[in-house]
C-alpha cells in the first residue's frame, strides 16, 4: 500500500548508510540558468497511492453526510476512533468475480475532485485541522511551490492528474482518456512545449501504463520527459501486511483490524503485492508456524486464502493478469518510450519480511526483518528500473538516506527533480 503519505505521522526508521546526502548515479548536471519566469517543460503530476483527494456521498437512509458530498480521503477527523467506521463504510468496494469488476457499496457514490489543477497535487487534506497537526495534509505542496518560484503557473504549466487510487489501471480506463487530454491541453496552452510527466509511488505504475498505451508518434509530439519517483516496480511488503493483518497508517489510535476491512477490497493493494521476479534475499516473504510463502502467484493466492481474504485469490489473479504489459525485462513493463529518470531513496531501514511464528495468524501483527529501501519499499523493487536502458536520455538517481515521501517532499528530492526539469 504505500500508503504514500502514511498520513505524515509515520516513522521511517533509521538511516543505514554512513554517507547521507550524496546523490549517487547523478547523471544530470546542474539546472540550466534561464531568465526569471521561463521554464523548459510544463508539468503533469500523477500522484501515488492515497495521494488524491476523494469525496463520497452516501444516499442510504441515515447514511453519513446526510446525502451530501463530503471529503472521505483525506479527512483526519474521519480517522479518529469514534469516526473511523464512517470512513471505512464509505470507502469500501465490492468485487464481483463473475465480471471481474469492483464497485462502491450500494448507495455510495465517490468522485475525485480538482482534476487538472495544482490543488490536486498540493494537499490531500486541506483543512486547518490537518495544518495544525503538523501540516499532515500536505502532499506535493513543496514541489509545487518550487515550480511556481521558478516561473511555473498554477493550473496552467503545472497540473495535477488525481485518480481513484482504489482501482488498478485496467479498471480506470476513463482516467487515462482524461490524462491524455490533459497532456495535450497542457502542451498547447504552453506554446506547444512538450510535457514532463512526474509520478510518485503507485503513480509510477499508472504513468508507465499510460505511456505504454500511447503510440510512439504521440509521445514524440507531446511528452519530453518522464520522472518516476519512488515507484514500487516489483511491489511492496506493506500491502501484504495490510491485506493479511491490517495496516494502521502509522497512527497509534487506528486499529489495524479496523483498517484491514477496507484494505482488503482495494485492487491496488493486490496490484502492489511483492513479485517473484525480484525476490527477497532468502526468497521467503512471509512465514507462519505452518510454512513459508514466497512471492510466486501460487503462494500469494495461498496466503491470501489462508488469511481469509474475501475473494482474495481471485481478485489478486485478476489484477495481476489484467495489468500486465508484456515486452519488458524480467516481467517489468516496457520502457516508457520517452527520456526516463528513475529517482528513489536508499539506505533507510525498511520492513520487508513478515514473520508470524508464535503469533496469531492472521489477526496479530507480525515481527519484521528489515532490508535496505526507502522506509516503505525495498531497494530491490525501487531499483528494478535499472533493467531498462535509460541512457542516453535518462538515468537512475539514488538518494541516500531519503525516505519514500521525502523523495517527493524533501529538499534533496526536489533539487534532483528541478535539475532534471531544467537540464
Amino acid at each position: 500500500m504505500n500508503k504514500t503519505l502514511k498520513v505524515a505521522s509515520i516513522m521511517f526508521g533509521s538511516v543505514m548508510l554512513a554517507v547521507v546526502g550524496v546523490v549517487i548515479h547523478q547523471c544530470v548536471g546542474g539546472a540550466t540558468s534561464l531568465p526569471d519566469g521561463e521554464f523548459k517543460r510544463p508539468v503533469v503530476f500523477v500522484p501515488g497511492d492515497a495521494g488524491s483527494l476523494m469525496e463520497a456521498r452516501n444516499n442510504n437512509p441515515g447514511g453519513y453526510g446526510g446525502g451530501s458530498w463530503f471529503r472521505i480521503w483525506l479527512d483526519i477527523l474521519l480517522l479518529l476512533p469514534h469516526n473511523i467506521h464512517n470512513y471505512v463504510e464509505n470507502i469500501l468496494m465490492t468485487f464481483d468475480p463473475a465480471t471481474n469488476t469492483s464497485s462502491n457499496v450500494p448507495g455510495v457514490q465517490t468522485r475525485v475532485p480538482h482534476f487538472g489543477t495544482t490543488l490536486s497535487m498540493e494537499y490531500i487534506d486541506p483543512s486547518w485541522t490537518a495544518y495544525f497537526l503538523g501540516n499532515s495534509g500536505a502532499y506535493g505542496k513543496a514541489l509545487a511551490d518550487r515550480l511556481i518560484k521558478r516561473g511555473y503557473k498554477r493550473d496552467i504549466s503545472v497540473r495535477g492528474a488525481p485518480y481513484d487510487f482504489r482501482l488498478a489501471m485496467s479498471s480506470n480506463s476513463e482516467y487515462f482518456t482524461r490524462l491524455r487530454n490533459l497532456v495535450e491541453e497542457t502542451y498547447s496552452t504552453n506554446g506547444n512545449k512538450k510535457v514532463a510527466i512526474i509520478s510518485h509511488s503507485l503513480g509510477g505504475l499508472y504513468a508507465t501504463w499510460f505511456l505504454n498505451h500511447q503510440s510512439q508518434a504521440w509521445k514524440d509530439q507531446f511528452v519530453d520527459t518522464y520522472i518516476s519517483i519512488a515507484t514500487p516496480w516489483a511491489g511492496s511488503s506493506d500491502v501484504l501486511l495490510a491485506l493479511i493483518s491490517g495496516y494502521n497508517f502509522g497512527i497509534s489510535f487506528v486499529k489495524p483490524l479496523t483498517a484491514r476491512r477496507q484494505q482488503r477490497c482495494f485492487e491496488t493493494n493486490f496490484l502492489l503485492l511483492p513479485r517473484a521476479n525480484f525476490p527477497p534475499p532468502d526468497n521467503v516473504i512471509l512465514s507462519t508456524d505452518e510454512r513459508g510463502y514466497n512471492c510466486t502467484d501460487e503462494d500469494m493466492r495461498a496466503v491470501l486464502t489462508r488469511a481469509g481474504v474475501p475473494n482474495g485469490a481471485e481478485l489478486f489473479q485478476y489484477v495481476r493478469d489484467a495489468n500486465k504489459v508484456p515486452g519488458g525485462p524480467n516481467g517489468l513493463p516496457p520502457h516508457p518510450g520517452v527520456d526516463t529518470f528513475c529517482v528513489y531513496g536508499i539506505g533507510v531501514q525498511t520492513e520487508d519480511i513478515l514473520k508470524y511464528e508464535g503469533r496469531n495468524f492472521p489477526d496479530q501483527q507480525p515481527q519484521f526483518i528489515n532490508n535496505d529501501g526507502d522506509g516503505t519499499v525495498a531497494h530491490r523493487s525501487l531499483s528494478a528500473c535499472k533493467l531498462w536502458n535509460l541512457a542516453p536520455g535518462g538515468c537512475i538517481v539514488e538518494l541516500p538516506g531519503v525516505s519514500h515521501t521525502e523523495a517527493l517532499k524533501g529538499k534533496t528530492g526536489i533539487d534532483e527533480i528541478m535539475n532534471i526539469l531544467f537540464r
